[in-house]
């Protein structure tokens, strides 16, 4: 009897949780552009909305689109060799974020 009790909680559980996970969030529209200091696009920099699973490449000329929370959130936008930036956002406004190189610039030397 206790294991027939047991099947009925377990499948009360499963059922709660497929409801759930299908009532969808509300949602907004967020775009941008990542670039470099000079401009140019960052392509296949990494757009995630911090504290979700919500994560996104930049396009050839360095523009991202994707569906996120409602309310205001927070961008981690990185790229290889530039410094990852956290970007404050409070509403699904287009944004242009600019990361920085960590490699050294150069310094043209002299001919001796």
């Amino acid at each position: 009897m206790a294991s027939k009790q047991y099947s009925w909680l377990i499948a009360g559980l499963l059922l709660a949780a497929s409801a759930q996970a299908q009532t969808p969030e509300p949602s907004v529209l967020y775009s941008g552009r990542v670039q470099n200091p000079m401009a140019a696009p960052l392509a296949g920099a990494s757009v995630l909305v911090k504290g979700t699973a919500v994560v996104t490449t930049t396009n050839s000329e360095g523009v991202f689109r994707f569906r996120g929370p409602t309310g205001p959130q927070v961008l981690v936008v990185s790229y290889p060799r530039h410094l990852t930036v956290q970007y404050p956002i409070s509403s699904p406004d287009s944004v242009v974020i600019t990361l920085h190189s960590t490699q050294p610039r150069a310094t043209p030397r002299r001919p001796e």
